[in-house]
């Protein structure tokens, strides 16, 4: 009986001793996890007032293609929402950045991530960039340039610190968000579709040969997406519906895109008569882009590690074009994620060293080349 008592006494000892040991695990873990929300809260660093003389306004439309069917979607029409930013009076306010599309990576994030909902609230929340919705377009004797823009395909589509600084020096700039082929798409009217399912998967499996039969398919589309938002600048430069009426220079139009995007801009310069200039942001897609020059100016901004043959003999082919690595830069820091906190950027390899003269370098390349060739 004594040893039996004994035996009774040490299992329920290391039964509470494990079960306790347990609770001080959970309960770190707990604390762990609120005190990077607490210090990644907001999880990008304060936007940068944009450096031109313009203030920046933006609205968001829904377009509509009549003559293209959306190949996700049986029997409806192909659909964009774009993001026009303009130049409007200059102001140091700052506005929400991204409300619908945050609030839904919000939202899809705690559904299909390991953290709760109050950790992204807090991780994405008190984001504020310089674009004001609807604001009044600045009085200017002249019009103003257009440069259309595609994203990276699969990326989360976020842009703004530098679609709104090439905006603040004077170019009214239409930002594609292409459903289906990024992560989420917000429609105005409040749909939203997030990345499509299979693209996801063959992303998962890191699928090449799916993933690039699916980059051609998109490739193609996204080409007459850029040339279908051309068409549409017409129309908004007779209707006053917008702030943009008559203020869009029609004659001088070009086109910029990151990853996918960029190398969608590749041929919608080399076909499209209306583009006047472009530059590809990290871009190149070997089952769409040839080595096949064309008579436009043309600019190559690439990750420091990120010059390609193929790209580089596509240089050669153009007759004004340029190629420029930029030291520090990873793929990722052609888009907003050069705005991650410390060491987020670094684990992400968004730039390898000092993220803000990465993004100023990027900044002012961009801006000199189109105040060169479009102005």
């Amino acid at each position: 009986m004594p040893i039996y008592n004994c035996l009774r006494y040490f299992l329920g000892y290391r039964i509470i001793e494990v079960i306790m040991n347990r609770i001080i695990v959970f309960s770190f873990c707990i604390l762990l996890v609120l005190i990077i929300g607490w210090h990644f809260s907001p999880i990008f660093n304060n936007f940068p007032e944009p450096s031109g003389s313009y203030g920046v306004g933006i609205i968001s439309l829904q377009l509509k293609d009549p003559s293209r069917f959306e190949v996700h979607s049986h029997g409806k029409l192909r659909e964009l929402v774009v993001d026009f930013y303009y130049p409007a009076e200059k102001k140091e306010q700052k506005f929400p950045y991204q409300p619908a599309t945050i609030q839904a990576i919000k939202k899809m994030k705690a559904e299909h991530s390991l953290l709760p909902s109050f950790i992204w609230n807090n991780l994405l929340d008190n984001l504020h960039s310089y674009a004001e919705p609807y604001a009044q377009i600045a009085k200017s004797k002249t019009q103003f340039p257009v440069i259309v823009f595609s994203p990276g395909i699969g990326s989360y589509n976020l842009y703004s610190v530098y679609l709104e600084d090439l905006t603040s020096y004077g170019y009214i700039v239409a930002h594609i968000h292409p459903p289906y082929d990024t992560l989420i798409t917000v429609f105005p009217d409040k749909r939203i579709i997030e990345l499509d399912p299979t693209f996801k998967e063959m992303m998962n499996q890191n699928d090449r040969t799916m993933i690039y039969n699916y980059r051609a398919q998109a490739h193609a589309i996204w080409v007459k997406d850029q040339q279908f938002v051309m068409d549409c600048l017409d129309q908004l430069n007779k209707y006053d519906v917008t702030p943009l009426y008559q203020k869009i220079d029609l004659n001088k139009i070009g086109t910029m895109g990151h990853s996918h995007g960029g190398a969608v801009a590749i041929d919608v310069c080399k076909i499209e008569p209306r583009c006047k200039a472009g530059i590809d942001l990290d871009g190149w897609t070997k089952t769409a882009n040839t080595s096949q020059g064309f008579d436009k100016p043309f600019l190559f901004l690439l990750q420091e590690h990120g010059l390609d043959d193929a790209i580089e003999k596509l240089a050669q082919n153009i007759k004004e074009s340029k190629v420029i690595k930029i030291q520090g830069a990873g793929h990722r820091a052609f888009s907003d994620f050069i705005m991650l906190k410390w060491p987020l950027a670094k684990l992400l390899n968004v730039a390898t060293e000092n993220p803000e003269a990465v993004r100023k370098d990027i900044q002012a390349k961009i801006i000199a080349f189109f105040n060169k060739n479009l102005k």
